[in-house]
């Protein structure tokens, strides 16, 4: 069967969970002689290189003062269609267009003339597509897309109660990784090397980005209870006995959180390390993984933690994340309930078995459910039912 020569359409080549699952999909499918690609990416990013090596790329990156205008108008269609004439010389035309995030009505709309089928898999939830879509953008993508892929429960709920979806044009994929390529990467003991962590220390992780849909500022609100109701943790005049690192983080973010631990006394055991370049290979090095995201689609660290047997406590009904976690890969507590995630904190801590088991359910969950393997046959179907 000829390989399906794809235009992908993605937001961005940031280190975000939502290119890097279309960078593991369309890796594992071009090597599988399955698909034949080509980028179309609205910014730039440090993912940049690693599309290029897959197959013909190319940005729509604008001057700032110009760039609202520019979205708008007619320049903007001619130039789109330029680029993607470009892309096609290349592949020899185009079979579909996957848009790799709901954010891409306007640049669907400006390529309906082509005719194409369009697969538009989600990764957002309401609070991102209030927040980053316009209603205009939004109508034009759902005016476009033939058939949609949530990635978790939720973002279907979201498509079908909400944005009115029918419920036939959903298929859900959770999110997925390359499990043996996360396994395979792993540098254990270099955080802790790199921060001077004793290895009887418990390290609490997380990782992101530093905003309010993350929830790190409840990240460092769990640190301050856990202190003030186990100071046998934080003893004085010693390093504490569980440390919180949080990876990743614009420059100025991470300036501005390490001042809030300071202010809270937390200097010594709330760590902002900020970006990272492969944030996964030091998460072996996490006892236990928080996620504090108020809303998240479906995050990948919570995979990819997994995947290297370490468990997640995460809030039910902020998202993805609890679909994966269930009652064996780690802990749901109540949403936005910081006392709640403090107190299994402190139980894990003093539970090293616990952690164990949990974290081997974990990882046995992902190798089974959430490998890039079995996820890309399951699009590919999806994809060639579209043509």
């Amino acid at each position: 069967m000829k390989p399906l020569r794809t235009l992908f359409l993605t937001r961005d080549a940031s280190r975000t969970g939502a290119p890097r699952v279309l960078l593991t999909l369309a890796r594992q499918l071009t090597d599988a002689g399955a698909i034949q690609p080509a980028f179309l990416i609205r910014q730039n990013g440090p993912l940049i290189d690693e599309f290029r090596r897959l197959g013909p790329t190319a940005t729509l990156e604008t001057p700032w003062p110009s760039t609202a205008r520019f979205y708008r108008g007619p320049v903007y269609d001619t130039h789109v269609f330029a680029l993607t004439a470009r892309l096609a010389l290349r592949t020899r035309g185009f079979d579909l267009i996957y848009a790799n995030t709901i954010t891409n009505g306007r640049r669907l709309e400006t390529l309906r003339s082509l005719r194409l089928p369009v697969v538009t898999h989600v990764h957002e939830l309401e609070y991102a597509v209030s927040v980053e879509v316009s209603p205009a953008s939004l109508h034009a993508a759902r005016l476009a897309t033939t058939q949609y892929i949530a990635c978790s429960d939720a973002v279907e709920r979201f498509l079908v109660d909400r944005l009115d979806v029918p419920e036939e044009r959903v298929r859900i994929v959770h999110e997925f990784i390359d499990t043996a390529g996360v396994v395979a990467a792993v540098d254990r003991g270099a955080l802790r090397r790199s921060l001077g962590i004793d290895e009887r220390t418990v390290v609490v992780g997380g990782c992101g980005t530093l905003d309010e849909r993350k929830g790190s500022d409840l990240f460092v609100e769990v640190a301050a209870q856990l202190r003030r109701s186990r100071p046998d943790l934080f003893p004085a005049g010693a390093p504490p006995l569980v440390r919180f690192v949080w990876l990743g983080g614009a420059r100025a973010d991470v300036d501005r959180f390490r001042a809030v631990a300071r202010a809270q006394d937390l200097a010594d055991s709330v760590t902002f390390v900020g970006e990272v370049d492969g944030a996964a290979r030091l998460f072996a090095d996490f006892d236990m993984f928080l996620l504090t995201s108020r809303e998240d689609p479906y995050p990948l660290v919570v995979l990819e933690c997994a995947a290297l047997g370490v468990p997640s406590i995460v809030f039910a009904g902020a998202g993805g994340a609890p679909e994966f976690v269930e009652g064996d890969a780690g802990v749901q507590v109540a949403h936005l309930d910081v006392e709640a995630m403090t107190n299994h904190v402190s139980a894990l801590v003093s539970n090293p078995s616990a952690r164990a088991a949990l974290g081997r359910s974990a990882a046995r969950k992902v190798a089974e459910r959430h490998d890039v393997r079995a996820a890309s046959a399951t699009v590919l179907e999806i994809m060639r039912q579209c043509v």
